[in-house]
């Protein structure tokens, strides 16, 4: 089932609103590190040079909603992290 990898993004860490979502980030199951960084006024976020995470903007405190790519496939889903 490929919901469950989509999903593993949105768990990235605990970070302090402090630190901000900008930097590099592992993956619920360590299997991926994540890099997120702003890009057009939003964030976007790669893995090994694969965009993963597209127009990830606020949504609420310490929540940001945009696209999740499921990197095995492209499929993309509407997510939180």
């Amino acid at each position: 089932m490929r919901v469950p990898f989509a999903f593993a993004f949105l768990a990235l860490g605990t970070m302090s609103a402090a630190a901000g979502p900008v930097g590099l980030w592992r993956v619920a199951d360590a299997t991926a590190q994540v890099h997120v960084m702003p890009c057009h006024g939003a964030l976007c976020g790669s893995v090994h040079g694969k965009q993963v995470l597209i127009n990830m903007k606020p949504n609420g405190t310490n929540l940001w909603a945009g696209t999740i790519v499921d990197v095995r496939d492209g499929t993309q889903y509407a997510g939180k992290t």
